[in-house]
């Protein structure tokens, strides 16, 4: 038996991939990844070209509470990365190993009232998760998989 390893990264992406599935994410992506320019780099993205939605997060793998000048770094670097064509609404998704600080989850608790946007795209709501949060979510959407695959012949 192989045991198979994962960065953080890897595990935020695939985080996104399965929480899209339910109803915990506003819109479905069609490619997950990460994404980087000459500017910038963000460690999750998520895209679906189709329906102008795009997924911006970054991961952090501090033992301490993230403080929310990385969520506000992170927003500050969307022109980077939204396409130039069409409107696009934003998501932004936040994991941090250690949590979150008081004011990093204020914000986002805030975010979606918040009216943020750019040229040609708007931010409609941010989610922060920890390490606890990623593990217990993984390994749940895992065992549904599992039980559903069971079920079929």
């Amino acid at each position: 038996m192989s045991v198979q390893t994962y960065t953080w990264e890897e595990l935020c992406q695939e985080w996104l991939l399965r929480a899209t599935g339910g109803a915990d994410l506003p819109f479905l992506p069609d490619q997950v990844g990460g994404a980087w320019t000459r500017k910038a780099q963000v460690d999750v993205v998520g895209i679906n070209s189709m329906e102008k939605t795009l997924f911006l997060g970054e991961c952090k793998w501090s033992p301490k509470a993230v403080e929310q000048d990385v969520l506000t770094d992170l927003v500050q670097k969307t022109a980077e990365f939204v396409p130039t064509e069409g409107r696009w609404r934003v998501y932004y998704l936040g994991f941090a190993r250690g949590g979150w600080s008081r004011e990093a989850l204020a914000l986002a608790n805030t975010f979606q009232s918040a009216s943020i946007q750019g040229e040609n795209w708007r931010a409609v709501g941010m989610s922060l998760q920890d390490l606890a949060q990623v593990d217990q979510d993984l390994k749940e959407w895992s065992q549904v998989a599992d039980d559903q695959a069971d079920l079929s012949f």
